[in-house]
Order: structure tokens, then C-alpha cells, then sequence
């Protein structure tokens, strides 16, 4: 069985974000469904946990406690600009942000994107 990536796997977002802002989806469909396939583990993991452990990850444990900057997202966002601003969160000179991440959100457009890919 393939493990979920553990850490937010920054640079497969925002290749994610670069893939699909290029419009170039068609030539490059393969990269962007890997690409997103990992992004849905990383959801899937905060969401239900791993199967391999007894215990799903509560958000205190999804995401680092820190004191300044909190994003909350609703469903309204879209989720490109979702991505873009977890990715902001998570790099290297933005570890003082906190970000409440909506996997569920997250998770779905990916499987929509994925699904799309299936149809052109």
C-alpha cells in the first residue's frame, strides 16, 4: 500500500497551480493527474486518517499551532486561490502563518479536475 505524504507536499501544489493556470491541460493531462492524485492523499489523510493508524488527525494536529495570521476559507472561495494560499502558508518564509485548510473542499475539486481529464 502507498503511504499518504506526511507533509504538505508544497511543490506538487503549486505545479498544480502552474499546470493549470498555463491552460495547457490537455498536453500535459498526465503530470496534472499525478499531481493532484498526490494533493487528494495529503487531503485524504487530514480528512480520514491513515489506515495503518487507529487514530484520525484531529486539525490541532493537521496543522502547527502558531499565533498570527488565521485563513478560514468557505465554500465560496475559489479553490485554485484556495491552493494558492495554502501553499503561501507553507513556505519557508511564511511558517508564522496559521491556516484552518478545507480538505473537504479541497479534495472535491481535485476529484472534479480529475474527473474532467477523463472526459477531454
Amino acid at each position: 500500500m502507498t503511504d499518504y505524504p506526511r507533509d504538505f507536499p508544497l511543490s506538487t501544489g503549486l505545479e498544480v497551480i502552474s499546470l493549470i493556470k498555463s491552460g495547457q491541460l490537455k498536453a500535459n493531462r498526465a503530470k496534472l493527474a499525478h499531481s493532484l492524485w498526490v494533493l487528494q492523499g495529503f487531503a485524504q489523510l487530514n480528512i480520514i486518517g491513515d489506515p495503518n493508524v487507529d487514530v484520525i488527525p484531529s486539525s490541532a494536529e493537521a496543522a502547527p499551532v502558531v499565533t498570527s495570521d488565521v485563513f478560514i476559507f468557505s465554500a465560496k472561495d475559489d479553490p485554485l486561490d484556495v491552493l494558492q494560499r495554502v501553499c503561501d502558508s507553507q513556505s519557508p518564509e511564511n511558517v508564522s502563518k496559521q491556516i484552518d485548510i478545507p480538505w473537504a473542499q479541497l479534495l472535491q475539486w481535485a476529484i472534479s479536475e480529475l474527473l474532467k481529464m477523463t472526459i477531454v
